[in-house]
């Protein structure tokens, strides 16, 4: 005879089986560091009131972790100004699905000397910074909401060595700033020795700074991303870029201010933009050997293009009704390819 108790035993058995096979580590409470490789889940939300991370991922160069946050959240509810969750020293890691939230002083999640970072699904409320990636060798920052960062959403530096390479794709970022004292600010700033990086289909949305900023020393490509009312829209340094299929409005100066890393000539790909109704210039490009192509710059309360570097190409351009005129050309043998419509104050 088949009994109900022995039918629950069963069960039980299998579930942990099942658990075993699968190895998974559920996480029960916060305030603590782990060392070991693993995937771990959240088994409700967790929170500290003192000056410590949440969570602590802390390895010796070849652990990797996946940290499902399985939809709970983890906070920080104090004064203090360590991250929420902190990464490193890790071969690689990956968290999703959860909420982090802070009270503007700590970062969402600090990650250092780590080989592979995903970061996807999370949403981010009131951090310092709400991704900060140190000396991290690739990653890929995805689909996350990042509500009210005192000074970033998401910023990424990279190694000594330039060997760093990302994506930061379908994110929304809003309600940046202000600091608590003066200071560069924005929604995406990628800096120092990163070696190359895509951008792509991000909404970065009312920032008291920057909406994004690139600084490579490869290429860079941004597109398909979506600025409003920030301070500067896309502000780009690279070895060669390609800025396509961006929508930049409402910013109190630049829409797009493009150069090269020390000046080379990068030839830059800038096509199929709007950048409009901003405070300065649509487009300001230091760059040389360029070429700017179908972008719409209207309604700007400087130029619609401003040329300061040289031997840069443009065609199939609206430029209308800016404040200072359509096109200032400040450097030598800029050309126009092809037709461009020109009308406004100052314009042929």
């Amino acid at each position: 005879m088949f009994r109900p108790f022995a039918a629950v035993m069963l069960l039980a058995l299998s579930c942990l089986a099942a658990w075993g096979a699968e190895g998974r580590r559920p996480i029960f409470e916060a305030e603590q560091t782990i060392a070991v490789s693993g995937s771990y889940y959240l088994t409700r939300n967790l929170e500290t009131a003192l000056d410590v991370s949440v969570l602590a991922f802390v390895g010796t160069g070849q652990e990797v972790v996946d940290l499902d946050l399985n939809g709970f959240t983890v906070s920080s509810s104090g004064a203090g100004s360590m991250p929420t969750i902190a990464v490193s020293n890790l071969k690689s890691f990956q968290i999703r699905d959860g909420g982090i939230a802070g009270t503007g002083t700590q970062d969402g999640v600090d990650v250092t000397d780590v080989g592979l970072v995903v970061i996807e699904d999370i949403r981010f409320e009131n951090p310092d910074f709400g991704v900060e990636l140190n000396q991290v060798t690739q990653f890929q920052i995805r689909r996350n909401v990042i509500e009210s960062p005192v000074r970033f959403g998401i910023v990424a530096s990279g190694t000594p060595a330039a060997t760093s390479v990302g994506t930061i794709e379908d994110n929304l970022i809003r309600d940046i700033g202000p600091p608590p004292s003066p200071q560069v600010v924005g929604g995406v700033f990628v800096t120092n020795d990163i070696k190359g990086v895509t951008v792509h289909g991000n909404r970065i949305v009312d920032s008291t700074g920057r909406g994004i900023q690139v600084q490579t020393v490869g290429p860079a490509e941004v597109t398909k991303n979506l600025v409003e009312n920030v301070e500067l829209g896309i502000v780009l340094v690279a070895n060669g870029c390609s800025v396509t299929d961006n929508v930049v409005e409402g910013a109190t100066q630049e829409g797009l201010s493009i150069q090269s890393v020390y000046r080379v000539q990068a030839s830059c790909t800038i096509a199929r933009n709007v950048s409009s109704g901003n405070g300065s210039d649509g487009l300001r490009l230091w760059d040389a050997g360029s070429r700017v192509d179908g972008n719409v710059f209207n309604n700007n309360g400087g130029y619609g293009i401003w040329f300061i570097g040289d031997h840069n190409g443009y065609k199939n351009n609206t430029i209308v009704g800016n404040a200072l005129a359509c096109i200032l050309d400040s450097g030598t043998g800029n050309v126009a390819l092809g037709p461009n419509l020109l009308s406004g104050t100052g314009c042929p």
